[in-house]
């Protein structure tokens, strides 16, 4: 789901991290992005960030090591 993730200005990434988005291979899911950091942000390692749908995230969110975001779960 690369073309659907975007990435703000200043977006620091922690070591082992997960960004994905959609829910298989070459599904096309429309022309906005998925996982939208925005300015600013900051992912602790080993976080994960798993959009189905959509997931936004504000300006200047900082999550810690290890932490886990998704719309979407087991049912």
């Amino acid at each position: 789901g690369e073309p659907w993730i975007e990435l703000g200005a200043h977006t620091l990434l922690g070591a082992d991290i997960t960004l994905s988005a959609g829910f298989v291979p070459g599904l096309d899911l429309g022309p906005r992005p998925m996982a939208q950091p925005s300015p600013m942000r900051s992912s602790g390692r080993g976080s994960h960030v798993v959009a189905h749908a959509s997931i936004e995230v504000g300006d200047f969110v900082y999550t810690g090591p290890h932490v886990y975001i998704t719309d979407q779960n087991h049912s």
